[in-house]
Order: structure tokens, then sequence, then C-alpha cells
């Protein structure tokens, strides 16, 4: 399907498209995320920032840019991730919503390469990410690809993607209309919402498009989620959830599927090594380990087989399989240098 017509879906008097972003006391992230998303080429948007109860200098920072004509600022009492991004959705005026983390910085062309991908209205635009240090989170410091393409993609195979990490099942980097997210508002009261919800607006679209080169920049920082220290059981619990949702989303990829294993596998990883923080887990934690690590065991030399699993990831499972001992002090070394994800 071609592209929208930019000029002819621009005779409105509401901004083309808003950008939603949830910010909870991440003060030093404000200026330099915010930087970067107004200095947007596209013609019509709004910023639609979400304050969810900052106690931290956060709201001051935000009420900075209440003049600023394309910014709206929001206040309200902390309810978590998802209800803050729900609440914005609700608040915002822009026929098209994009999510951006507010720890997070995007490219200049952020919105009009996702617009140019849009497979009509009512299609699903997705971007690449890339990591950015935290040192390096200001926008003037990044360099973005001077061109883009597009590769056009069914439900099925950008799911798949998804499965394999080939492009990430986060909430940011996307472009689609302000009602699917009405439709399918973010689950509040619990974590990996974006696992959970991923599949669920895939296939309540009608086509799909992937940009293939980054437009977002995922900062790394030693505050984000996959750093807290003490996690709890229930944090564990609603991981495992979010997996079985998503799998149960998609009849395509039945039991066994090679786009399971793998999604299983990774995903199991992670959860082993949130295992070593948790507290109050008891004899629970020792057994969830058990089946995540017999389970990677198990499909070994699948998972190492398929080319569509990175030589890195291959590397993380013979590891943890042969030494939990050894792949904790491995990514002990690497969270150490900065390079987890948030």
């Amino acid at each position: 399907m071609a592209p929208l017509d930019l000029k002819t879906s621009l005779i409105t008097d509401a901004p083309l498209i808003s950008i939603v972003i949830a910010f909870y006391n991440i003060r030093e992230c404000v200026d330099y995320c915010l930087k970067s998303v107004l200095e947007q080429d596209f013609p019509s948007y709004e910023v639609v920032c979400v304050d969810d109860g900052s106690t931290d200098g956060t709201s001051s920072r935000l009420d900075m840019y209440e003049g600023h004509p394309n910014v709206v600022i929001l206040h309200k009492e902390n309810g978590g991730l998802s209800d803050a991004r729900n609440y914005g959705i609700v608040h915002s005026r822009g026929k098209y919503i994009s999510i951006v983390d507010g720890d997070d910085v995007i490219s200049p062309k952020y919105l009009s390469e996702l617009w140019h991908a849009l497979p009509g209205e009512d299609g699903f635009a997705v971007g690449r990410t890339k990591q950015i240090p935290f040192a390096h989170a200001s926008a003037s410091s990044n360099s973005w690809p001077s061109s883009y393409k597009v590769l056009p993609l069914s439900n099925q195979e950008l799911i798949s993607q998804y499965m394999y990490e080939e492009t990430l099942p986060g909430a940011w980097a996307r472009l689609a209309r302000r009602e699917l997210y009405l439709n399918h508002p973010f689950p509040t009261g619990v974590r990996y919402e974006e696992i959970r919800t991923a599949a669920q607006l895939v296939l309540s679209v009608k086509s799909c498009a992937l940009v293939e080169e980054p437009i977002y920049g995922y900062v790394l920082r030693s505050g984000s989620i996959v750093h807290e220290k003490n996690v709890r059981y229930k944090q564990i619990t609603e991981y495992l959830e979010a997996i079985e949702v998503f799998l149960s989303e998609e009849p395509f990829f039945l039991a066994g599927s090679q786009e399971e294993i793998c999604f299983r596998c990774l995903h199991y990883s992670r959860i082993v090594r949130l295992l070593d923080s948790v507290k109050d887990g008891g004899e629970y934690t020792a057994k969830i380990r058990d089946n995540c690590i017999n389970y990677i065991k198990t499909h070994l030399n699948e998972v190492c087989s398929d080319y569509r699993v990175p030589h890195g990831n291959r590397a993380r499972f013979r590891l943890l399989t042969t030494s939990i001992a050894l792949y904790r002090i491995a990514f002990n070394i690497y969270d150490r240098f900065g390079r987890g994800l948030k």
C-alpha cells in the first residue's frame, strides 16, 4: 500500500501525531530527551509529557517547557509506566500515536521516517533501535543515518522478528492510529507490559512496515529497571505470565516452533539472571531457575544451530547450561561496563 498523503492529512487543526512520553524520577534525562524530540523535521506533532508523580524535581524541570507550542505537560499521581502512557494517550489530540521513553533519544527524522513507512491508515510502522551510552545521550553528539529503507512486512513476519529480537518488541519506535492504543491499552499493575501487548497490537492492524535503519536511541543508564538490586518474586511470575500471554496471541507459532524456542531461551536466560536478586521466593526461586536452565539445555542444539540466533546469544545459552557461576561472572563484567539493557 502506498504511503499516506501528508498534504491531505495535514488539513486539520489538531496535530497529526502525538508523541507520548512518561517521566518518573528521571530529572537528569528530561532536557536531552526533549531536545531530541523537539528537533523533529515533521510538520505537525505535539509532545505529551506525563509526569507520573515524580518526587525528584522532574516535575519542575518539565514545567520549564510549558510554553513551548509543541509541548503539553500533564501531572498525575504515580500509577506506573502503563498508567502514565494510557493517560497521555487519552489526553492526546493526534490522529496517530508514537511512544518515547523519557530517558531515551530519537533521530530528527524519527517521525518523518515512521510516517513515510506507515502502510495506510490502519497500518503499523516500526523502526530500528541503537544503544547509546548515557554519557553520550545528548542528541547533538549522536550520528543518525542520512537515508532510510522501508521493508514491508506481514503481521506474522513482524512478530517473528520480535521473537528473535531482530526488532525489539518495545512500545517505542512505533507509529499507529490512536484508536489502536485506546482499544488496546497497556495493562496496569503488572510489569513486562510491552511483551504482553506486542503481538496483540500487531495482530490488530492490517499491515506493517519496518524502517530498517536506527531511528531510536536506547540510552543505557545504571538506574534503569534491569539494574535493580532487589527483585521481588512477583516480578518473576509476571515475567513468566507475559511470555505466555505473548505466545497465546499468535496461533501461527505452534508449540515447538523455532521462533518459540528462541523466544523462550532468550527470556528464560534473563529470568535466571533476575533470580539472583530475588530474596522472597524461597524454594520456588530454585525451581524456576532449574526449569529455565533445563528448557535451554533441552533445546540447546536447536537454538544454537538456528541461523537467526546471533552468535552472542548462542554463547550465552552455552555458558548458562555449562556453568551458572561463569554465566554470572560474565554478565557482571558485561554490566560493569555499562552495556546492559534497561
